[in-house]
């Protein structure tokens, strides 16, 4: 509009511009806040009734959970109820399932081997039989001008526990340098490691020619022959200082074992020296020469996992596999027993006997089997529990 006042903003007190145009009335200050500590907010604290959901857009952190354990690159030796397992190089890192085992307990869990400070170079890492396995790893001396290594490191380990290490001098010179061989373990279940769970080692003691470990109401020892040189406790570490002359060898052998576990049941037992096979060797005619090696195999693999019964070692029966289902499901049991019914028996009769003495009594499903260690699998399975599609198992 013409002859209109121009507009020309102003600044209240606080510093806020004003565009009122000029003669209006100024606009009231802002109100002073209260000097002291704001006022509490009404109701009860945060947190009072748990830490309540996320705020939209945002999700709250939660606890990342163990990894289920893997065991189809495990170089793995069964002799029920013992078991090994480790990877190609034959070094026990106490990682995942790695580790000896007895009666579901691994009582075993790091044994690496140095030499000279150096890790073997691994070789080679395979089965000599389902209850063996068979590592070879090289070492280069320092200073040694020949390009191949001159020491050769062998390793020769069973399920039940016990490992020959050797040590060859390939080379031209004498080999002077120490072994050190690093234990440790944490007397671990199979149930709890199988599900990712792994706590940390126990302290380890001094115990005559080797260490002894004891938590969790349990205790395993290992044992070394010959005695080493040095026992360190703290690092769970022994030490021999080797001399080993061109193209001898030198060897020692460990022995791992459960000293201890908690009181219950009897836990199961192995086949043992004394009893045979419940089977016939059998003799294949075929012009396909595999089919020998093959039945071979397979039956070694099927003496691996069979179990004596604790309240007649006679008694044997077939463990469902290793290493999760290491005991004793009935109607897997009893189609390995019917299986091998053509080569005999006992296994069949034995199935049938340790079945019938873990027969529930009292209410409960039909076939159920209890009793002892041996009445379900490593999976939590209840052990005579019938598979989908087949009849409960009852005996009599």
């Amino acid at each position: 509009m013409a002859g209109a006042p121009p507009f020309v903003p102003s600044f209240t007190p606080s510093g806020a511009p004003s565009f009122a145009p000029p003669g209006a009335p100024a606009a009231a200050p802002p109100p002073v806040p209260p000097a002291g500590p704001p006022p509490a907010p009404f109701g009860p604290p945060p947190g009072a009734f748990g830490a309540g959901p996320a705020p939209v857009g945002q999700q709250r952190p939660t606890a990342p959970r163990p990894q289920t354990v893997t065991a189809h690159d495990a170089v793995l030796c069964v002799s029920a109820p013992a078991m090994a397992a480790s990877g190609p190089d034959g070094q026990l890192r106490g990682q995942g399932l790695q580790g000896f085992y007895r009666a579901g307990i691994r009582t075993l869990a790091r044994m690496e081997i140095r030499l000279g400070g150096i890790e073997p170079m691994p070789l080679q890492g395979a089965l000599s039989s389902s209850a063996e396995a068979r590592f070879v790893g090289a070492v280069r001396v320092p200073g040694d001008p020949d390009p191949d290594p001159a020491l050769m490191v062998e390793r020769l380990r069973h399920a039940d526990g016990s490992e020959t290490v050797t040590v060859r001098n390939a080379g031209g010179r004498p080999a002077r340098l120490p072994l050190e061989i690093a234990f440790g373990t944490d007397l671990g279940l199979l149930t709890e490691i199988a599900g990712g769970q792994r706590s940390a080692d126990l302290p380890s003691q001094v115990q005559s020619a080797g260490l002894r470990w004891a938590g969790h109401g349990r205790s395993a020892t290992v044992s070394a022959r010959p005695t080493p040189h040095a026992v360190l406790a703290g690092a769970g570490v022994l030490r021999w200082d080797l001399e080993v002359q061109p193209g001898a060898r030198w060897s020692v052998e460990l022995k791992t074992a459960l000293e201890s576990a908690p009181p219950g049941a009897r836990p199961p037992a192995g086949r043992g020296q004394s009893v045979p096979l419940p089977w016939a060797e059998p003799e294949v005619r075929c012009d396909d020469a595999r089919a020998q090696r093959l039945l071979t195999r397979s039956l070694d693999s099927l003496g691996s996992l069979l179990i004596a019964d604790a309240d007649r070692p006679t008694d044997l029966y077939a463990a469902s596999g290793a290493p999760w289902r290491f005991g004793l499901t009935a109607a897997d049991a009893l189609w390995a027993a019917r299986l091998t019914l053509p080569l005999g028996t006992r296994l069949a009769a034995g199935t049938l006997r340790a079945l019938a003495r873990r027969q529930q009594t009292g209410t409960g499903p039909v076939g159920a089997v209890g009793g002892g260690p041996a009445g379900a699998s490593a999976s939590g399975q209840p052990a005579g529990a019938a598979a989908p599609g087949r009849r409960p198992v009852t005996t009599a």
